[in-house]
Parts: structure tokens; C-alpha cells; sequence
């Protein structure tokens, strides 16, 4: 890249005089890769990847895959991507359509610190699917983006076939106190980093699992940090809507719904809230909290025996 500074005549002419038939062609070519390059990144950042506006006019980067009448969207956990489901778009394209998307201010949709909200990130959700038309829908939603799908369902504009909720729920009486919340914006306002490797660490201890630890942490510590404390504090943010908003969410959904868990599956009545006949309940022993990831082949397993069971509900 030239340095853009001011020559004199002579020197101009130095310069030019020195490049030779080879470096312009370089040149040219690079100049030509840039320009490909910056025209399409508006609206396909690589083959597989588009574009789309959700709500205040966010732009949120979706992937799509295969070509059926029935639909599986799958939505990432907090700090995560639509990357994290790579296993599942792979071994379920070929019997679904499959699309995976990056909330707003997640991997390449629009960096966000503002309306962050669990309902803003539903908005994104419905944004992909109604602009591509999908019908016969069923959303899956790991941690944080379990509760992105319940509030999709439970806002009723999708033709939903059912909702999976993975490793995000035990039961209706989870609540963090005021202590606990102070507490984690304070560690995560003072050593975000630190706060990301230790938490995936914990889940991730043995050396065979070294490798994965590292990729989830690496890929969490990419967003930005003042989204990820923001998207947790807040009113309808990921601690009040589990403080206040579950039950109601799981009382309003009329489709069917898989509470799908690291370890034991969790006993129904632990939802007394939610229709029980609506109601699948799932675990893979001996997971930590990204059993997507960490046991594929299992999970994708266990996933399609849900699917199945949904039919059987509907």
C-alpha cells in the first residue's frame, strides 16, 4: 500500500521509474481484490453468510442450508455465534432447511451495546425467518438464546412446529438476588478475560477437552465486552426475564417445548406453569454446559428423537 504523503516532482518520478512491469500488475491486482471485496461486503460477507435488518434497523448475519419444507433455526448462547452449532448445520441439512444467525452485537451481525434486550434479540429471530418465509419452524436456542426462542414462541409470529431450550432451564424457580448481580457486573466490568477463561475452565478440566475450552473461550472473548455486560443487566435482559418473565413466557407458548439439559433430564414438575402434555424433557449425562459441542453426535441424536416426539404431540 502506497504511503500517501507529499512528493516533489523529482521524487515522482524516482518512484515511478522504479516500478516495474511485475509490481504494477501486483498492485493492480490488489487493487482489483479490495474492490470485490468492499462492493460485496454490504450484503454477503462470504459465500455461506447475508445480511438482513432486524428491529432499529439492526444488521444481522444469517447462514442458510438445504432445501425442505421443514425449518430448523438455531440460536446461539451469550458471547457466542452461529459457528457454535457447525455440527448440527452439517448433519441436518440434508432432511431440513437449516439456518443459523448472530444475534445483534454477536459474531458479524451489527455490534450492539443498546436494545439488548431478550425480546430485541426475538426480533432478530423473526427478522431471518419472516424474511425468508420459512414455515413449519422449529427453533433451537442454547443458554442465553433458550430464552430468545421461548420469547419468539411466546410472541406467536412464526408458524412454529415446537421449541428446544438447551441446558438454559431446570425449573420455574431460578432467581438471582440483587448480591449476585452486583456481584457478577462488578467482576465483569474489572476482568472480563479473566472472568470468560475461568467460567469455561470450570466447565472444561480435563486435558482431553483443552482444545475445546480454548475455542469456546477465544470465540466468547471476541464480542465486545460492554454488549455482553449490558445484555445482562437491564429491565427484560437475561437476569429479569429469568427473575420475572419465565413463567409468564412458558404459560403464553401453545406449541411444543423441549427442556433439553446437560446431565439429568429435569422432572416435569418442576414447569408446573407449562402445559404438560406440551412438555419434553431431555439430558445427556456426563456434558457440561456446550454438550452441542462437546458430544455432537449424541446430542444431534437425541435432537431428532425430539423432533419425532414433537410430531407425536401435534
Amino acid at each position: 500500500m502506497v504511503n500517501h504523503q507529499t512528493y516533489n516532482k523529482y521524487d515522482n518520478l524516482v518512484y515511478e521509474r522504479k516500478l516495474t512491469c511485475s509490481s504494477m500488475k501486483n498492485q493492480l491486482l490488489i487493487y482489483i481484490v479490495i474492490y470485490l471485496f468492499v462492493s460485496g461486503a454490504s450484503q454477503v460477507i462470504n459465500a455461506e453468510t447475508k445480511i438482513l435488518s432486524s428491529s432499529e434497523n439492526t444488521q444481522i448475519a444469517y447462514e442458510i442450508h438445504g432445501d425442505s419444507e421443514r425449518a430448523l433455526v438455531f440460536v446461539h448462547g451469550w458471547l457466542c455465534n452461529r459457528s457454535f452449532w457447525k455440527d448440527q448445520i452439517k448433519h441436518f441439512a440434508n432432511d431440513y432447511t437449516v439456518v443459523a444467525l448472530d444475534l445483534r452485537g454477536h459474531g458479524q451481525s451489527s455490534s450492539e451495546i443498546e436494545n439488548l434486550s431478550i425480546n430485541s434479540f426475538a426480533q432478530d429471530v423473526i427478522a431471518v425467518t419472516s424474511s425468508l418465509g420459512l414455515s413449519d419452524v422449529t427453533l433451537v436456542g442454547h443458554s442465553l438464546g433458550g430464552l430468545v426462542v421461548l420469547e419468539t414462541a411466546r410472541l406467536n409470529v412464526i408458524d412454529l412446529q415446537g421449541v428446544v431450550v438447551v441446558d438454559e432451564l431446570e425449573g420455574e424457580d431460578l432467581f438471582y438476588s440483587y448480591f449476585y448481580k452486583i456481584g457478577a457486573w462488578l467482576m465483569l466490568k474489572f476482568g472480563y478475560d479473566g472472568v470468560i477463561d475461568s467460567m469455561v475452565e470450570e466447565l472444561y478440566r480435563s486435558p482431553g477437552t483443552h482444545d475445546l475450552a480454548k475455542e469456546i473461550s477465544d470465540a466468547m472473548k471476541e464480542a465486545p465486552p460492554l454488549m455482553g455486560i449490558n445484555s445482562l443487566f437491564g429491565e427484560g435482559h437475561y437476569f429479569d426475564y429469568i427473575n420475572n418473565h419465565i413463567s409468564e413466557a412458558l404459560g403464553d407458548v401453545s406449541v411444543p417445548i423441549a427442556i433439553f439439559n446437560a446431565g439429568d433430564a429435569p422432572p416435569k414438575h418442576n414447569f408446573d406453569t407449562l402445559n404438560q402434555e406440551l412438555l419434553v424433557t431431555k439430558g445427556m449425562p456426563n456434558t457440561s454446559h456446550f454438550l452441542m459441542m462437546e458430544r455432537s453426535t449424541e446430542f444431534n441424536e437425541l435432537l431428532e428423537i425430539i423432533l419425532e416426539e414433537f410430531k407425536l404431540i401435534l
